[in-house]
């Protein structure tokens, strides 16, 4: 079957062969008179694959070499932290996590534009059904088998995420650790790929409401002081991005000025408790934007 890419993994974080298949990875069919081997699948529990699923499945393309170096890398990570798991191996895994996601969607994005561009756009029926079908189909088997990794096929985009609360959900994290985990897991919004500080009022669009990232910032930062340095390392940069993403300037805020003034300033406040300093350089022109006629305001659904 075309698309398919086979993951040998070292003999000292070793899994079983593993199948990357335009999305799904899975066991291949074992050969007479061999067990079938688990795989680690989300929240780390260890399941039988089945084989009929990737007989199932019609490969649409290869997800490319970088990408299956990536989830190679990836499955090796979880292996080796359910064997002898340590907080090194749990930074690591976070990190991997953090490179493997725009691997991943950047080779999705590029299957899915080929469906549409194939299909003329028209997915709600006959063969475009079907291949966008397929694509939705392995794009959740993927998802369901990369613990720690979200994916999402939504109305035009994939949408993917580092998952950080089922990391914490793996045997033997660190307390403080597993604590930092989940609060960081509560700044992203999940299964939508929509941002917590977006109000989703069509399936394309919504408005800006930066005050809702206060409470799961300051979730962040109750945390923050008593985990480990090295995931305080490996989050703070996604932090960092997620706060300066809600400064953006954007055409509707969802409530008023002196709200969204105020929320802004907090926001970045409760940041720099965590030493983000970038979001924190960007606070003077978000403020001036937001005392502009630019923006409007109020825009949320009453």
């Amino acid at each position: 079957m075309a698309g398919r890419h086979r993951l040998n993994l070292s003999a000292e974080y070793w899994m079983p062969p593993v199948i990357v298949l335009a999305g799904l990875l899975v066991v291949p069919a074992c050969s007479e008179g061999v067990e079938r081997a688990p795989v680690v699948t989300r929240g780390g529990t260890v399941e039988l694959a089945n084989s009929a699923r990737a007989d199932s499945e019609e490969a649409l393309a290869s997800l490319g070499s970088q990408a299956d170096s990536a989830v190679a890398e990836y499955l090796a990570l979880v292996a080796a932290h359910r064997s002898q798991p340590d907080i090194e191996k749990t930074c690591a895994l976070v990190r991997s996590a953090q490179r493997l996601v725009p691997l991943l969607v950047g080779s999705l994005e590029k299957q899915n534009a080929a469906v549409l561009s194939m299909t003329g756009g028209n997915v709600a029926s006959g063969s475009g059904a079907r291949t966008w079908n397929a694509l939705s189909t392995q794009i959740e088997q993927a998802d369901e088998i990369l613990v720690g990794v979200g994916l999402r096929l939504g109305a035009e985009n994939v949408y993917g995420y580092a998952r950080y609360d089922e990391i914490a959900d793996l045997d033997s994290v660190e307390f403080n650790a597993a604590q930092l985990l989940r609060a960081v897991a509560g700044a992203w919004r999940d299964p939508t790929g929509w941002p917590i500080y977006v109000d989703q009022q069509t399936d394309v669009s919504g408005c800006w409401n930066p005050g809702a990232l206060i409470g799961p910032i300051t979730e962040v930062a109750s945390a923050w002081e008593g985990a480990p340095e090295c995931l305080r390392n490996s989050v703070e940069g996604a932090i960092d991005l997620l706060v300066i993403d809600a400064l953006s300037e954007v055409a509707c805020y969802c409530v008023t000025r002196d709200q969204v003034l105020a929320d802004v300033v907090r926001l970045v406040e409760t940041a720099g408790s965590l030493g983000v300093s970038h979001a924190r350089s960007r606070l003077d022109a978000s403020l001036v934007y937001l005392r502009s006629d630019d923006a409007a305001f109020d825009c949320g659904e009453h």
